[in-house]
């Protein structure tokens, strides 16, 4: 007994105690200490539990107040501002949180509650001791030693499994863009990483096990996220790039997670990147866009503007507006311009161009109209422009119209036969050309009625010169409306060959009556119809007016030879 004794003094003096009342006394302290962890627990519970019912007291006072009269809504707020809350939507949201917390603490049958920082510090220095005590000799000694480590054991495990629920929740959290939960997982993830300080803390609390899943799991959402970065830069998700910015942000914190490795700033030198990258974006459309804008791209445009909306506050945005206003006002004013220059005088070389011009820009327009996302983003009154300008075309082509149809009808009072065909052609070529964008149904008679008169002109020629009256032929010249008769001819129209034949019968057949009655009557008045014969002649066409030239001159001798007298004297 005095060997055993006399071995365990010279223990208890290797770890500095001179007696076992000392060791006694040290473990009843830190039993006292454990003791006070688990009342301090269940009393930050039953206080948890006390200010949820607290909270609850605050929300129905609260509406006590509201109903009671409206007059009362002012004290109500008040009420709630003397308590921390700026609104009632702040209360609930505090209220909603706290439930939730309390709810996920029993669905888990966590048996302690963590509210504040762990002393990892303070816990591994009662865990060396108590490994000491199990050298001890003394029975009650290392059965009190064994229970406190046993009841720390328990209690650590427990924090290691709520320090490792919790990184997750939060994380989880955090990538769904709650940035409330991101000061969480910044708050539990740097407590498992400082636990690695505290060696018999880290093993108790399963911690290398929990940092290199951490670890691992972080760095594959590292990885998917440099993936799908790049993707939505591919395919100008430009809203899920922001995102994951936001996300990224958030997530910098991880970094400490990997500080021991060659890469220690991931998240954080992600985020740079990206971020440099996210800012060049509209910059980049910019450039784009002009470049599309140059080759009347509109579909491009379109697709552009669809992506950058939420770039909508950056400089080159604005550029981006004012640019392609521009280009639409240029082709508001060019459309018109090139309706208003058309011309009804076949001789001006511009017209066809002109018209393929405005064909284009109303080919142009259609495709405006169909890209939802330009109209959206131009001014106001810019798009109003373009939604107004086929009618204010349509106006413009009419009047045109009207003009070619009057200018045909002057070529009919100028016998212009030749005018009147081109002309018509070139109007119908016109309507047809314009025939995708316009029907011009008010005119339409108009047109049809010249139509129908262009293609009786034939009677009409031959109704409205019958030549009877000799008298009418300087004002409606039978040799002007033979030439006519013959430009038309040939130039192609093949139809106004026997009109111009049947007309030369027409005159001869007339003139050779006229001759005749002249030639087989005497009188006085035989030298004045020769007259009113030889005047007409004047405007038969040349080949009538050769053959009838010698019957005037025989007339014309006749009526001389009657008229002298010889003398006698």
């Amino acid at each position: 007994k005095l060997m055993i004794g006399s071995e365990s003094n010279d223990l208890l003096k290797e770890k500095g105690y001179s007696d076992i009342n000392i060791v006694k006394n040290k473990l009843e302290i830190y039993q006292n200490n454990l003791d006070k962890i688990n009342q301090i627990s269940h009393a930050n519970q039953t206080n948890f539990n006390e200010h949820s019912i607290n909270l609850q007291t605050i929300k129905d006072e609260y509406f006590r107040l509201v109903d009671k009269h409206e007059s009362m809504v002012l004290q109500s707020i008040q009420f709630l501002n003397e308590h921390g809350f700026e609104n009632y939507e702040v209360l609930q949201k505090k209220i909603e949180e706290k439930t939730n917390d309390l709810n996920y603490y029993i669905e888990q049958k966590q048996q302690f509650y963590f509210p504040d920082e762990f002393d990892g510090l303070f816990m591994n220095q009662i865990l060396t001791y108590v490994n000491h005590c199990e050298n001890l000799i003394s029975n009650d000694i290392k059965q009190l030693a064994n229970e406190i480590n046993e009841c720390l054991k328990k209690y650590l495990i427990e924090y290691g499994n709520f320090l490792e629920k919790e990184i997750e929740r939060h994380f989880n959290s955090t990538i769904n863009l709650d940035k409330i939960h991101s000061k969480d997982l910044k708050k539990y993830s740097y407590e498992l990483i400082l636990m690695e300080e505290n060696s018999l803390v880290f093993k108790y609390l399963n911690g290398r096990k929990k940092l290199d899943y951490c670890k691992k799991k972080f760095l594959h959402y590292y990885d998917l996220m440099l993936i799908e970065i790049e993707q939505d830069k591919i395919n100008e998700n430009y809203e899920d790039f922001q995102r994951k910015l936001d996300i990224i942000q958030s997530l910098i914190c991880l970094d400490e997670f990997f500080i021991k490795l060659l890469e220690n700033n991931k998240f954080s030198n992600l985020f740079k990147k990206s971020q440099s990258d996210f800012y060049k974006i509209p910059e980049q459309t910019h450039k784009t866009i002009l470049d599309a804008i140059s080759k009347q791209d509109f579909i491009l445009i379109n697709s552009k503007l669809s992506s950058i909306e939420i770039f909508s506050k950056s400089k080159f945005i604005i550029l981006i507006k004012t640019s392609l206003e521009i280009f639409l006002q240029s082709i508001i004013k060019d459309t018109k311009m090139y309706a208003n220059s058309l011309n009804e005088n076949l001789r001006y070389e511009q017209n066809t161009q002109n018209v393929r011009r405005l064909i284009e820009n109303l080919e142009k327009i259609q495709n405006i109209f169909q890209q939802t996302k330009i109209l959206n983003f131009i001014d106001k009154n810019i798009r109003i422009s373009l939604e107004n300008l086929f009618d204010e075309i349509e106006k413009i082509l009419m009047k045109k119209i009207l003009n070619i149809l009057q200018s045909i009808g002057n070529f009919f009072n100028e016998n212009n036969y030749l005018f009147i065909e081109k002309t018509m052609e070139y109007l119908i070529d016109l309507l047809k050309e314009l025939d995708d964008y316009y029907k011009f149904e008010s005119i339409q008679e108009k047109i049809n009625q010249m139509k129908t008169r262009i293609s009786q002109l034939s009677h009409e020629i031959l109704r409205k010169y019958d030549f009877i009256d000799l008298n009418k032929y300087i004002n409606d010249s039978p040799k002007d409306v033979c030439e006519q008769l013959k430009l038309v001819s040939s130039n192609g129209y093949s139809k106004y060959i026997p009109i111009h034949r049947q007309v030369i019968e027409k005159l001869r057949k007339k003139f050779s009556s006229e001759i005749n009655q002249v030639k087989n009557k005497r009188g006085s008045n035989r030298s004045m119809k020769l007259t009113t014969i030889r005047d007409a002649s004047y405007y038969l066409p040349d080949e009538l007016k050769n053959i009838f030239q010698n019957d005037i001159k025989e007339i014309n001798e006749m009526i001389r030879k009657e008229a002298y007298v010889p003398d006698f004297d």
